[in-house]
């Protein structure tokens, strides 16, 4: 890995106060990473009914059955509906839609009373805070993405945030095995 390359994870960590950060080819190449690292393979995703394509793409290809639900007044995912359909082992993808914080303390709950996972995306969402804590903090990981549209545009992108040790040891090998595949089934 290039000194750039590292130096650039090294600011997301310090951005997001996350132990690790991970350069990703696109934010779909993380989520799957984390949907077969998560969970059993029995799991199920819980996703909001307005989201990217690619995520209900990806959600597919990690074998896991997705779950859809509605969402709130702010086109995120509503919790309430979330709460009715937990299961133990669950992953839940809490997204910052258009800037606007989901309701992610909420979510963070619902999910450690459950046995679940909270993934949350940040992508739209960077620099944003809510009740003083930066977006992209909660949960067992977060994703950013720098694609078109995005807050960090580039010409492509993203990054996973973690603190969890098992999730740490993930080798740029498995995200790498992925990133053709990705490319070519979410594009």
């Amino acid at each position: 890995m290039s000194d750039k390359l590292r130096e650039t994870e090294s600011l997301l960590e310090m951005q997001f106060g996350r132990r690790r950060a991970f350069l990703v080819g696109r934010g779909a190449t993380g989520l799957l990473l984390l949907f077969e690292n998560l969970s059993p393979s029995s799991g199920r995703i819980i996703l909001p009914s307005i989201a990217c394509p690619s995520l209900l793409a990806t959600a597919l290809l990690s074998g896991r059955i997705p779950v859809v639900v509605d969402v709130d007044r702010n086109l995120n995912i509503d919790p309430a509906c979330v709460a009715r359909i937990i299961r133990p082992g669950d992953i839940v993808v809490g997204i910052h839609l258009f800037g606007i914080p989901c309701e992610i303390d909420d979510l963070s709950r619902i999910c450690d009373e459950n046995g679940a996972f909270l993934i949350e995306d940040a992508a739209q969402a960077v620099g944003g805070k809510t009740r003083k804590r930066n977006l992209g903090t909660f949960g067992t990981a977060s994703i950013v993405s720098f694609g078109k549209g995005k807050i960090l545009p580039t010409n492509g992108g993203g990054a996973i945030l973690v603190d969890d040790d098992t999730l740490i040891t993930v080798s740029y090998t498995h995200l790498r095995a992925h990133e053709t595949v990705l490319d070519l089934v979410c594009r």
